[in-house]
């Protein structure tokens, strides 16, 4: 077995080749943090409506609303930043193609 650089622990890739559960390019961490922030931004502005229209006091959840609202819009210019970076001849970190799935496949594992 391998031992990687930093951690004691060995490296059991080799005995796993299909498991790979941390692969995932840049901008797919980014579109799934976009996805969690935005339905926990679309939840704590149904709970501040709520909260609002009942009359009990909202401050809390209102400031919990505008906070994953500035996480949401920072996520989305990061995306926006990669992909223009992208755009300019920098890394490739997209899978928005016109290709078939072997196509996706292949430019994922590269």
């Amino acid at each position: 077995m391998r031992m990687p650089r930093r951690s004691g622990r060995p490296d059991r890739s080799d005995r796993y080749p299909g498991l790979r559960l941390f692969s995932w390019k840049p901008i797919e961490l980014v579109d799934i943090g976009i996805g969690v922030f935005g339905f926990l931004a679309a939840a704590m502005l149904v709970i501040t409506g709520i909260s609002e229209l009942v009359g009990v006091a909202a401050l809390g959840s209102a400031l919990g609303l505008l906070a994953l609202v500035a996480t949401l819009a920072l996520l989305i210019a990061l995306r926006v930043r990669m992909l223009r970076a992208e755009a300019r001849g920098g890394e490739a970190v997209s899978t928005a193609w016109g290709g078939n799935f072997d196509e996706y496949r292949r430019r994922r594992t590269r």
